[in-house]
């Protein structure tokens, strides 16, 4: 039997998502992983088959109609989506069932017929709010995940080039599918699946391979523990080791790096003997930090997972080291990925100068990169924004460096040496980097081929562990640099010249609509900020906005409403609809709550009117409330005027 099926030959088959599976709940992560995995090997050979995966079905009750999926309905409802956004006309798709759930059946139902077009309500709607949102995410994703690229599924759908990756989904895109027995008890066997032990990751077998070629003990217990403290992306490295540990790799102030240190620690040093009562209390090590230390110390927490995890922050430091070696900024072939970098390559870095280079660039990473104070993942602190109708709970992202202080203890009359922690920055410096650094990631908020992050780490130098001393000038010089290229990558023309002929040119140019990169909205609201904070121009924003994951593309006049526009004194409507001065991010559960509401009605609502609005947004509800209206001649000038803010843009920023 082969259990090898194309998507094509899987969608002819009817399936049901019987009562006890969850709701779908893939979201932005999920699916920009899933297409650029697929589109990657697409573009590596499309030729080869690619798989993505096991589906285990049964067929109980439904004899040979239709199969109830046990394990795969996450990546079998997804590959439905993707094949309705694909609208491949000669493809005959069975039919996707939901046990007692009509309206995800009349969601699919509709999809069917070509209704795209979701109502607010369909959005409010908590089994539908997740499918609808992954059928807007497929259209968007950027499938290379570089910076300089637009290539998604409704540009190739735009521009009529869609056939070739389509003909590839369908046709070379492979699932494994196994039939379960008739007589399993599926219940008890889908309890199993959800609660089977968890195997070994790849980062923990690369781990092992790497520690292997040690032959020294004392190194090997070394190179265990750091490797397990730098594994622990949501706490600043230095928690994870005591006073005399941190002197020795962070120096007395605990905020410089001594690598050479790293191989002269000792079972002893890590916690790696037994203590006696006298040894316990004199208060000697008697693990990451003492009692005492613990109870002076400085808690420092906050959310590394939407920015990277450890897998992913392994695939960094391996470019960085490997640097001969093509390396993919992605996780997912971890092994696969080491496994590639020639030998020669491999052996000029020893396991121990490894450990270095992971310690340091985690370091780097602490010090230099913007975190969440709260475990705050991308839709949730879009909700956030808008249940926050008295006013917005900011997101407060940190940038800290640590420091050591000397602290009383007030029972034993000692000084102990304190973890605190303090801005990586000066003032003037600090809240600048951090509006600069969460734009970033807002933007490119996916853990793999995250540029900007090898970037900063990439600044700095692991055999000169005095780059960490750094300027904040300097830093906020090279970071700006690299986001002035990346909009360059863009290739978009500027429009220098005057005139209603250059004015239309320039809307046509930024006339994309929904498949405007999100880049560019983040990035002009971080020129309206610095140019209203820094240059002290008067733009009428928020300057105490923070950047939050926002995910969807508003119209401000809305495209249901493109009857009721007047001729374009630009050029036609729907260009004028689609331009960059109708355009502003929102997120997702705002946009289904203001989908197709009049302009002067969403600048009025009060829960879309608090002080964290984004600077761009925030200008156009400034115009639509002034003028009581929003139409043509505000988003003409508009436009005009955020076209001048991106020409101005290396003025501004210097």
């Amino acid at each position: 039997m082969n259990l090898a099926k194309n998507i094509e030959q899987v969608l002819s088959q009817n399936y049901t998502i019987p009562l006890y599976q969850r709701n779908y709940n893939w979201g932005n992560n999920e699916i920009t992983s899933f297409l650029q995995d697929i589109y990657h090997a697409f573009r590596t050979n499309p030729l080869q088959n690619y798989y993505i995966g096991s589906l285990i079905v049964f067929r109980g009750k439904y004899g040979t109609e239709r199969f109830e999926v046990i394990d795969g309905q996450q990546r079998l409802t997804t590959i439905h989506l993707i094949a309705r956004f694909l609208s491949i006309g000669n493809l005959t798709i069975g039919k996707l069932k939901y046990d007692s759930r009509r309206d995800v059946e009349a969601f699919f139902n509709g999809l069917e017929k070509g209704h795209i077009a979701f109502s607010a309500l369909d959005k409010e709607n908590k089994n539908l709010e997740n499918l609808i949102h992954a059928f807007e995410i497929i259209g968007n994703v950027n499938l290379e995940g570089t910076y300089d690229s637009t290539i998604s599924l409704s540009a190739m759908k735009l521009n009529g080039n869609l056939a070739d990756f389509s003909a590839y989904f369908f046709k070379h895109v492979m699932l494994v599918e196994v039939e379960m027995p008739s007589d399993t008890d599926v219940a008890s066997y889908f309890e199993i699946m959800n609660n089977r032990g968890k195997q070994l990751q790849e980062h923990e077998i690369l781990k092992a391979h790497i520690m292997a070629k040690i032959t020294e003990s004392n190194h090997r217990v070394v190179f265990g523990k750091i490797w397990d403290a730098c594994s622990e992306m949501n706490a600043p490295i230095q928690k994870f080791f005591n006073s005399d540990q941190r002197e020795k790799l962070f120096g007395k102030m605990y905020d410089e790096f001594y690598p050479n240190n790293i191989e002269h620690l000792v079972y002893e040093d890590l916690g790696e003997h037994s203590f006696s009562l006298v040894d316990m209390l004199e208060d000697k090590s008697f693990g990451p930090s003492s009692q005492e230390e613990q109870n002076n110390e400085t808690e420092e927490e906050y959310d590394s997972l939407p920015i990277i995890d450890f897998p992913n922050f392994l695939i960094h430091v391996l470019k960085l080291t490997y640097r001969n070696t093509d390396i993919p900024l992605s996780s997912d072939k971890l092994m696969r990925i080491y496994k590639s970098i020639p030998m020669s390559e491999i052996t000029s870095v020893s396991p121990m100068e490894f450990l270095k280079r992971l310690l340091f660039y985690r370091v780097v990473f602490d010090r230099f990169v913007v975190k969440s104070e709260y475990g705050i993942e991308d839709d949730d602190q879009e909700d956030k924004i808008l249940d926050s109708s008295a006013g917005f709970s900011r997101s407060r992202w940190k940038l800290k460096k640590p420091i050591m202080k000397l602290v009383n203890n007030k029972y034993r009359g000692k000084k102990y040496p304190s973890l605190s922690f303090q801005n990586t920055f000066e003032d003037r410096y600090q809240e600048r980097m951090i509006k600069l650094l969460t734009m970033l990631q807002v933007t490119y908020r996916q853990r793999k081929n995250k540029n900007y992050l090898q970037y900063i780490l990439g600044l700095f130098d692991p055999s000169r562990p005095q780059s960490l001393k750094i300027t904040a000038q300097e830093f906020l010089k090279k970071v700006e640099s690299f986001t002035l290229r990346q909009f360059g990558n863009l290739n978009i023309s500027e429009s220098s010249d005057d005139g209603i002929d250059s004015a239309s040119k320039s809307i046509n140019l930024y006339a994309q609509g929904t498949n405007t990169p999100h880049f560019v909205f983040n990035f002009i609201d971080y020129l309206l900020w610095v140019d209203s904070v820094v240059n002290k121009v008067d733009h009428g924003i928020n300057q105490n906005f923070d950047f939050v994951y926002l995910n969807s593309i508003e119209h401000h006049y809305p495209q249901v409403l493109l009857e009721h526009l007047a001729n374009s004194i630009v050029i036609e409507k729907k260009v004028t609809l689609n331009c960059l001065g109708n355009l502003c991010l929102v997120s997702r559960r705002a946009n289904a709550k203001l989908n197709d509401r009049e302009p002067i009605g969403k600048a009025g609502d009060q829960r879309f009117s608090s002080s964290n609005l984004s600077p761009k947004r925030k200008i156009m509800y400034n115009i639509t409330n002034k003028n009581k209206h929003w139409g043509e001649q505000d988003i003409y000038e508009h436009h005009l005027e955020m076209m001048k803010l991106i020409d101005n843009r290396v003025s501004i920023l210097s």
